[in-house]
């Protein structure tokens, strides 16, 4: 099984809701969007929820910097939702503006700390504005509210230098990893990316051993898949 099928449960989104049934339900379309929220508001019924969907679109197309108005406006109407917020600090990332884009998120992070996906998604922005070890400790962060979708896996291990154009040499990113776990017992998250680590490596007797040394992991929802997989792999 390939790590994204190992980690294929890490996947959440919103349910997609069947075309037509909301007028956001449409491909990007900034302008009768931009009037829609408007009147939205003036009529004082802005669906939250529905315009998480659009903003996803939004993101999904690539098409965030085109609609500054939108962003800015959504964020304005819900100060106190981070998706909304989170979408502004996207936004201002792909502008290149990073120490704006970072300032926001590390106040998102502060304002709702149970709110997962900005974790994540700070992280990359710190990843692109070329300060790596910042990313990386909050995608770790992030491991410990799991599950992580997919995309973010990669993220984290191309980062790590596991995987990518230029990866690192597996002995080097391992004994990072395990002097780091060893470092913070209190991170359980750190021992689960190790295993994760060392199953991407093909060394699947020394992943066993660290889950068998802390049985609590395999109660972590991807961990449960990991635990069923490498039972059945054979040591090479």
């Amino acid at each position: 099984m390939s790590l994204a099928g190992l980690l294929a449960a890490a996947v959440f989104a919103l349910p997609v809701p069947p075309v037509g049934d909301l007028p956001y339900s449409r491909l990007a379309t900034p302008e009768a969007d931009l009037q829609q929220l408007r009147q939205e508001i003036a009529a004082g019924r802005p669906d939250a929820l529905a315009w998480h969907y659009k903003i996803k679109t939004y993101l999904a197309l690539g098409e965030l910097p085109a609609v500054p108005e939108l962003v800015n406006l959504l964020a304005a109407t819900f100060p106190e939702d981070p998706a909304f917020q989170e979408a502004h600090m996207m936004f201002l990332s792909l502008g290149g503006q990073y120490p704006e884009a970072t300032a926001l998120g590390e106040e998102i992070v502060r304002r709702h700390p149970g709110y997962a996906p900005i974790k994540v998604n700070l992280a990359r922005v710190y990843i692109d504005s070329q300060d790596r070890a910042r990313g990386l400790n909050l995608l770790i962060l992030a491991l410990e509210q799991g599950p992580i979708r997919v995309e973010d896996w990669e993220l984290l291990l191309t980062a790590l230098g596991v995987i990518g154009k230029n990866p690192g040499k597996p002995e080097v990113v391992v004994s990072k990893l395990r002097e780091k776990a060893a470092e913070n017992p209190g991170r359980p998250s750190l021992r689960y990316l190790l295993m994760v680590v060392l199953t991407r490596y093909g060394r699947y007797g020394e992943a066993r051993e660290i889950l068998a040394a802390d049985p609590s992991l395999a109660n972590h929802p991807e961990l449960k898949l990991f635990a069923a997989h490498t039972a059945e792999a054979a040591i090479p």
